[in-house]
């Protein structure tokens, strides 16, 4: 009996191990770097893993980049 739950804890316990190693990586989509729009800082989109994310791409160096600024 001492055997079984001891293979069984080792077992949970790499379950879960394996589990937040997992949850810790990030996949191809959002593995990468971005640098911010005028400025050398970049942003990794690992840090938004799980969460709703949007992303709009504009023309910053038009004749309408103004109605950017309040923005």
């Amino acid at each position: 009996m001492l055997n079984k739950l001891l293979t069984l804890t080792l077992i949970s316990s790499s379950l879960l191990l394996s589990s937040q190693v997992l949850a810790a990586t990030c996949d191809d989509f959002t593995n990468v770097e971005l640098r911010k729009l005028r400025s050398q800082d970049t942003l990794n989109l690992c840090q938004f893993k799980n969460k709703p994310l949007l992303i709009v791409n504009t023309a910053s160096n038009c004749g309408f980049t103004g109605q950017f600024e309040d923005l």
